[in-house]
């Protein structure tokens, strides 16, 4: 099952590492699709992908908004008929594991339920007394540690795995669909784009659970975060950059669109939510 590698950015020198890295350390040549502002695939003699389309629009149009107009590029590279793994990476992640193309693609192969899958996760999705107590953000939250096989930080985190297993919940900086789950959703119609980030990883997972898929953890060797100078420590990038900062600023401030995005799952999902998996 072949994986097209979906990016969007912003920021030429993150687009840049992420798509190094993935390309470096994949088991074969991917496709790249990639949406930004000012972003292009530059020559590097080092690493190659399969093929590449990469669109850069004149104003920031949010993460969601981003991530459908990459599934619809991927969908004419590939035909609606032919079922694939379409990954979206936050520009900040970097792979580290030989091969996590491959062993992405064999988990999909041996889950034919799997219709959604990422690098960590964790175990239950919304509190268990959701929808019993006036409604607050933290009813949302994922629940128990996080597991992955972040490099540097998964203990800081949560939990590191290094075993495939069901989770309930995968964290936004990397989401692998099954394409032919996309075409059922009809890719991210479905989610308000004036909510240009947050959430958008709760609200899959409660698709997924809603049409009666399964969420799988995929934990390869990766890192995710920009480098702090002085801690040497990673935090999470996309919140902090001038220019989403000035994207959220249209639209109330991130606060807002952190606070509205929630909400629409908090109303949206409570056919499904709590989610818990063994």
């Amino acid at each position: 099952m072949k994986i097209t590698l979906c990016v969007p950015s912003c920021n030429q020198d993150l687009f840049d590492s992420c798509l190094w890295h993935a390309a470096h350390y994949a088991a074969a040549p991917v496709d790249v699709v990639g949406v930004g502002n000012g972003v292009q695939l530059r020559p590097d003699p080092c690493v190659t992908f399969k093929s590449h389309r990469i669109e850069s629009l004149p104003e920031n149009v949010g993460v969601p908004a981003a991530m459908q107009r990459m599934w619809l590029t991927a969908r004419e590279l590939n035909g609606a008929g032919d079922d694939h793994v379409v990954l979206y990476l936050h520009d900040d992640l970097r792979l580290y594991e030989k091969g996590w193309d491959s062993r992405l693609q064999a988990l999909f192969d041996a889950h034919p339920a799997a219709v959604l899958a990422g690098f960590s996760g964790t175990k239950a999705l919304g509190a268990n007394f959701i929808y019993k107590r006036p409604y607050s953000a933290a009813q949302l939250s994922r629940q128990g540690p996080l597991l992955s096989n972040l490099e540097l930080h998964a203990e800081f985190h949560g939990l590191r795995v290094t075993e495939d297993q069901r989770v309930a919940f995968v964290d936004g900086f990397s989401l692998a669909f099954r394409a032919s789950f996309l075409e059922r959703i009809v890719g991210w119609t479905w989610w308000p784009f004036e909510f240009v980030h947050h959430a958008y990883d709760y609200a899959a997972a409660c698709m997924a659970r809603r049409h009666g898929g399964e969420v799988w953890l995929c934990p390869v060797r990766c890192d995710h975060g920009v480098p702090d100078k002085i801690t040497h420590t990673r935090h999470a990038g996309t919140s902090t950059q001038p220019h989403y900062k000035a994207l959220a600023d249209k639209h109330g401030g991130d606060a807002e669109v952190h606070a509205k995005s929630h909400r629409f799952v908090y109303d949206t999902f409570g056919d499904v939510l709590p989610i818990e998996v063994p």
